[in-house]
């Protein structure tokens, strides 16, 4: 690779993580294996779906961040592509997968430029069924606990540093590969 080419690895301190449902994606209460739909959630009672998905993210993201407190100072932006859990009708017999994907971006949050995305990042992971599924609920592990640990520990794992171009933060290549301390502040 040539100049500008290298990438360094930083370590991030994030200093927010802004997180939106939007409001076009699609909802489905419906009580079969796999509807047809952008959000399906049945971890909390019926209601607004959009602000419940969104309080999930919320109680996800503190844990996530907790100890990122190091290096390159940025704000992350987490739009919700899809949020797509199991059925109470998957759950109490097949089981299946919490499908859970989003579009990152990473902002310097100084001066808002991007550093990295938006991209794709998937999140999902397998949903217990029958007997699993109630063993869980016995223990009191919810659906909303596996939910937001996986979360949380997937925003962790794509928080913690991030390759970039020395040249995208204003050094020059050469400085950035000898000495990647010198961009942390």
């Amino acid at each position: 690779p040539g100049m500008g080419q290298q990438t360094v690895n930083l370590p991030l301190h994030v200093l927010d993580v802004r997180v939106t449902v939007p409001r076009d994606l699609r909802v489905s209460e419906a009580e079969v294996f796999y509807p047809l739909a952008d959000i399906v959630w049945r971890g909390d009672p019926r209601g607004d779906r959009y602000a419940q998905i969104e309080a999930i993210y919320a109680a996800a993201v503190p844990a996530a961040i907790a100890p990122l407190t190091q290096g390159v100072p940025v704000v992350a932006e987490i739009e919700v592509t899809r949020f797509h859990c199991v059925t109470d009708k998957t759950r109490y017999t097949v089981g299946g997968v919490n499908s859970l994907n989003f579009l990152l971006t990473i902002r310097h949050a100084e001066t808002g430029q991007i550093l990295s995305g938006p991209r794709k990042v998937v999140a999902s992971a397998p949903a217990p069924g029958g007997q699993a599924a109630i063993a869980q609920d016995y223990a009191g592990i919810t659906q909303k606990q596996v939910v937001t640990d996986r979360l949380a520990t997937v925003i962790r794992r794509e928080l913690r540093s991030l390759n970039v171009d020395p040249a995208v933060l204003g050094l020059p290549a050469s400085q950035g590969t000898a000495n990647p301390a010198a961009l942390i502040q």
